[in-house]
């Protein structure tokens, strides 16, 4: 299923325009998105009083995105009417507790031809173009479109715009879905490894019963948790070849939302944003769990910082 956010010809994007990340643009680049207050989501709203732990997922199908309400307490709207499920189409207001997104999506076929003509449009006409006034006036409004149009694609590729936007990266290691889908044909030839290499059934079973709980843990966005499980599953049986590709999974993606999270602390800081500073940093210290780490005291330091920002306020 990865392959689908790497085949399509579109760019999509969502800008928020409410709420605590109002102003960020998302780049969304993976076949699945999640939404929620919890900081194991891809887009976390972590102090929105109105949005679930795991509230909406965004799904790429056949070149088009959905979204789905996953929350059985808390409703999502598009264009403003509460739906279960709807296809997000251009320009399409998505709205997730008090947090409103605009859902952009740009055709690169389309933008390679409007700069194409723009850049036919500087060759000068003939001297009959001017015999016309209405001919002339069609041409310059036919112009100014193919400006605007241009211009709004610009505006999400000049990458000097996407660094004053902060525009922000989604996309999940790549083929990690590809694998979830082979996990059965893998473990049909562990075990036939298994059994050639004369280990115990029970072996297998009891690293196994490990694997099988990181992996879910995994699922639920759990990476440290996860990290454990496969790392205990190794301990037992060192060949597990799912166990070692997703304990190097988890390490990257746990790497990804610290890495993720300390950026988004520092910006809120910048902001004024306290409560979501303080977030970020606790998600960056429950994430990293090690107090000998040096970004575990860093990240301390930075929501004390916090605290006493807010503090300063009143």
């Amino acid at each position: 299923m990865s392959k689908l956010a790497l085949q399509t010809s579109n760019e999509f994007y969502l800008k928020a325009l409410t709420g605590g990340l109002k102003g960020t643009v998302f780049r969304l680049s993976s076949s699945e998105i999640l939404v929620g207050r919890d900081a194991s989501n891809h887009i976390a709203i972590p102090t929105d009083g109105k949005i679930s732990r795991r509230h909406a997922r965004l799904i790429l199908n056949k070149g088009n995105y959905y979204v789905q309400n996953l929350s059985a307490n808390n409703f999502i709207k598009v264009n403003n009417e509460k739906v279960s499920q709807a296809e997000l189409k251009n320009n399409s207001i998505l709205t997730v507790g008090e947090q409103s997104f605009k859902f952009i999506s740009v055709t690169k076929d389309m933008a390679a031809a409007v700069s194409a003509k723009g850049h036919g449009s500087k060759v000068s006409g003939s001297a009959n173009a001017y015999h016309s006034h209405q001919k002339n006036k069609k041409m310059v409004m036919g112009f100014a479109g193919l400006l605007a149009v241009l211009a709004g694609y610009m505006f999400l590729s000049d990458p000097h715009k996407v660094e004053r936007e902060a525009i922000r990266e989604i996309a999940t290691t790549e083929k990690i879905l590809e694998r979830v889908e082979a996990t059965k044909k893998d473990n049909d030839v562990l075990i036939e490894k298994i059994e050639k290499s004369g280990k115990t059934s029970s072996e297998y079973k009891a690293a196994h019963s490990f694997y099988i709980k990181g992996f879910r843990a995994f699922q639920r966005g759990l990476y440290s948790t996860a990290l454990s499980n496969f790392e205990t599953c190794l301990s037992l049986y060192p060949e597990h070849s799912l166990a070692k590709r997703y304990t190097e999974l988890s390490k990257n993606r746990s790497e990804e939302l610290i890495t993720f999270n300390i950026n988004q602390g520092l910006s809120n800081m910048e902001q004024g944003k306290y409560d979501f500073c303080q977030s970020s940093f606790q998600n960056v210290m429950a994430s990293i769990n090690d107090k000998t780490d040096p970004r575990f005291s860093e990240a301390k330091e930075n929501l004390n910082r916090c605290k006493l920002l807010q503090r300063s306020k009143y």
